[in-house]
């Protein structure tokens, strides 16, 4: 089976965000797992967590010892990478920071655990006091990673769809307190891309591009696919706050006849009437009936092009799918989860992607082509 040439790196003698000289332990990794995502398009992107079995006979890994060669070093928030190098092309798979590191130095073992997670969580940890003036969504997001001191070449950001923003959140954590308040009226996502970027996109990120296609097609292979409806999610009464205090409510009768009254309150401070009346019709119609079991697909290095696909996909990559035992025909989904999962002794990689379903004829938006035409669908917020 196709194997490419894999690389973990760890900055142990610099410190976060940006590091510039690595320090190569691929040679002494056993296996490396690590997932981030979320299962509804609905939520926010969940960080990185994941963990590196490490072969630590000669105790590079262990902390008190004295003798190796990182002592005093092996911190946590250390910035570590894995790539990976396959047919002359060089893959980002994560780039995380070190929260733990275990090792368990008894003769029979010699080994440590090396747990990771992202620098969402690392921005979670530094709180600030700003003030937005006349911005976008990607210019408000872009002030509060500079408040972060965080780099400017670690950054993919849209401009986004709402402007003239003007708002101040104090001594508040820069990513649930700024970038995520300031998505809860967009509606975009936020995450830690593959490299280490930021990544922000707004809501319309999905219906344009390169995502009007599919940049992967897989027959078979889906996993976890059992019809089953869920209730979670159900709302039929939203009412969103909108800049001002003031509050726009959407209910639907045949919806809560069915299932009984569910509310879901919204708070989007960054709108004004007329885009909060959009955005509660939006999720109205989207959440007002009970949904399926995101479907989860696997695929392994057994062939190259699962391979490649494996190494490159990332959230919000469209898929296309055709699976015979669970009965799906040929349908597009969107990533909105990846775990992987390595093992550096047998050569095997397997990725576990949780989809949702590409629904990009369902809403109308004038002049962004790849919407439903006029008469076919709703406009969407």
């Amino acid at each position: 089976m196709p194997w490419g040439d894999y690389s973990l790196e760890f900055a142990w003698f610099e410190d976060p965000p940006d590091p510039t000289s690595w320090v190569e332990a691929g040679e002494r990794c056993f296996t490396a797992s690590f997932a981030r995502g979320r299962d509804s398009q609905l939520d926010q992107i969940n960080p990185l967590s994941g963990s590196c079995l490490m072969n630590n006979s000669a105790r590079h890994f262990s902390f008190d010892y004295a003798l190796g060669p990182y002592y005093g070093y092996l911190l946590p928030k250390r910035v570590g990478r894995m790539r990976c190098t396959y047919r002359e092309v060089q893959y980002d798979l994560a780039r995380f920071m070190v929260s733990e590191i275990t090792p368990d130095d008894r003769y029979d073992v010699q080994q440590a655990t090396i747990k990771i997670f992202d620098a969402q969580t690392w921005l979670e940890q530094i709180a600030a006091t700003h003030t937005y003036t006349d911005l976008t969504t990607g210019e408000l997001i872009a002030e509060a990673l500079d408040e972060a001191g965080w780099p400017a070449d670690l950054r993919q950001l849209d401009a986004g769809q709402l402007a003239g923003i003007n708002v101040t959140y104090t001594d508040v954590p820069i990513w649930s307190g700024h970038i995520l308040k300031g998505l809860e009226s967009e509606r975009g996502i936020a995450f830690i891309g593959r490299d280490g970027a930021v990544v922000y996109q707004d809501r319309h990120h999905r219906y344009k591009g390169a995502h009007l296609t599919p940049q992967a097609v897989f027959v078979d292979g889906m996993r976890d696919f059992r019809p089953s409806l869920s209730y979670r999610e159900i709302a039929n009464d939203v009412v969103v706050t909108y800049a001002g205090g003031g509050t726009v409510q959407r209910i639907d009768a045949s919806s809560q006849d069915a299932y009984g009254p569910m509310r879901l309150p919204v708070t989007a401070e960054l709108l004004g009437l007329g885009d909060a009346t959009s955005l509660a019709e939006w999720l109205l119609d989207r959440r007002k009936d009970p949904h399926s079991k995101p479907p989860r697909l696997l695929i392994t290095n057994g062939t190259e092009a699962k391979y490649q696909a494996l190494l490159d996909l990332e959230i919000s990559d469209r898929v296309r799918v055709t699976d015979s035992r669970s009965g799906i025909a040929t349908v597009d989904f969107y990533i909105e989860g990846i775990q992987h999962d390595i093992d550096f002794r047998q050569h095997t990689h397997q990725a576990e992607y949780t989809l949702t379903l590409c629904d990009v004829d369902r809403y109308l938006l004038i002049g962004v082509p790849g919407y439903a035409e006029f008469g076919s669908g709703k406009f969407g917020y």
